[in-house]
């Protein structure tokens, strides 16, 4: 299996556990939360981890997120923040984004995007 390089956005239970299993299965993992309380618990658990506010194009742009192979956008609680989130991400060239939604309507708006 071909090492992949990763974003996960979020680091609630459901981002902290996509993160840190990625990583015990040997991918290059970069985890951000705009919560420093989020980045810190999971800080030695990936291969990087920063706060970032992912609703900020230009945040994203920062860390280039169009070069990581695989996106993950896993911001539950927010859904206004997981649309930009994942608009950002597609918008800025990520090739392959996947999407926490957290209800019918969310799922709906996210597949167009």
């Amino acid at each position: 299996m071909k090492t992949k390089q990763c974003l996960v956005i979020g680091l609630g239970r459901f981002g902290t556990a996509v993160a840190t299993t990625l990583y015990e299965m040997g991918h290059e993992v970069v985890a951000i939360d705009q919560l420093e309380d989020n980045v810190e618990r999971v800080m030695n658990l990936v291969t990087h981890a920063a706060i970032v506010d992912a609703t900020e194009e230009r945040a994203l742009r920062a860390i280039g997120v169009g070069d990581f192979d695989v996106v993950v956008v896993a911001i539950g609680s927010d859904v206004q923040a997981n649309i930009l989130a994942t608009m950002n991400a597609k918008s800025l060239g990520a090739p392959y984004v996947v999407t926490k939604a957290v209800d019918e309507m969310a799922r709906r708006v996210l597949e167009r995007i």
